[in-house]
């Protein structure tokens, strides 16, 4: 009986320090997760989770809400294919890519928000275990802006670049670039032979249409006579405004 009695102690001192140590680990389990989930909220890139067998959103946080302008049920109610501005064979096939390689995936694509805004995104995407099943989670931040400036980069350089090579007032390829086409016809007649014509025009009492009429006047005459040359010209030739009133024509064989 006493044995029995020391054993009940030993056993119910040992059950009761397991179970000490088990509320322990539950709650700092309970903390740890209360720490991410508030690391998660306030990151500024969107984070979302996204089952690996159905493609739907397991887990989102603010920032993917307000990136999507969907409330938290409604993101949980799609799949990531409703999302992503992509043929969607395209983007199974690098889900599928991430999966097997067990790869990060880093990158950019678009997301349709729920106005129908485009959202251009830079991607973080790996596979991780999650609750039990495979997942894959995304860390995106919003790029957006970023590729509008660099669109509108891009639209200036090729405007200047426009300017660098073309006439303001008629359009028309200017004496630098019109060298240029000639250095290359020089060239090619060399090479291979080539025959090429080499034409100048010029307008007679230009000089009066300004001084009568304005340059106003003026300006519209030669916005006229560039019109009608190029009514005539192939577009395998070269018209050039030289200057003035001097236009070059480059005939190509």
């Amino acid at each position: 009986m006493i044995s029995l009695i020391v054993v009940g102690v030993v056993f119910g001192s040992g059950a009761q320090v397991l179970a000490q140590k088990l509320i322990t680990f539950q709650v700092k389990r309970r903390e740890s997760e209360v720490r991410y989930r508030v690391v998660i909220e306030q990151a500024t890139e969107s984070i979302f989770l996204v089952d690996a067998e159905t493609k739907h959103f397991l887990e989102a946080n603010t920032a993917f809400e307000k990136l999507l302008g969907c409330s938290l049920k409604e993101i949980l109610s799609l799949t990531i294919n409703d999302i992503v501005v992509e043929n969607c064979e395209s983007h199974a096939q690098y889900l599928q890519y991430i999966e097997t390689k067990a790869e990060c995936f880093t990158g950019e694509k678009q997301y349709c928000s729920r106005d129908g805004y485009l959202v251009d995104v830079e991607v973080n995407v790996n596979l991780i275990s999650w609750a039990g099943k495979q997942v894959f989670c995304h860390v995106v931040r919003d790029i957006t802006e970023r590729k509008k400036a660099e669109a509108a980069l891009r639209t200036s350089e090729q405007h200047l670049a426009r300017q660098a090579n073309h006439d303001a007032l008629t359009g028309l390829v200017n004496r630098r670039k019109f060298e240029q086409h000639l250095e290359q016809a020089l060239h090619s007649a060399r090479v291979t032979s080539s025959q090429h014509s080499l034409c100048y025009l010029d307008l007679d009492r230009f000089k009066i249409v300004n001084d009568t009429c304005g340059h106003i006047a003026g300006d519209e005459l030669l916005r006229q006579v560039t019109a009608l040359l190029q009514s005539q010209v192939r577009s395998v030739d070269v018209l050039a405004r030289l200057g003035g009133d001097e236009f070059g024509l480059l005939l190509d064989r």
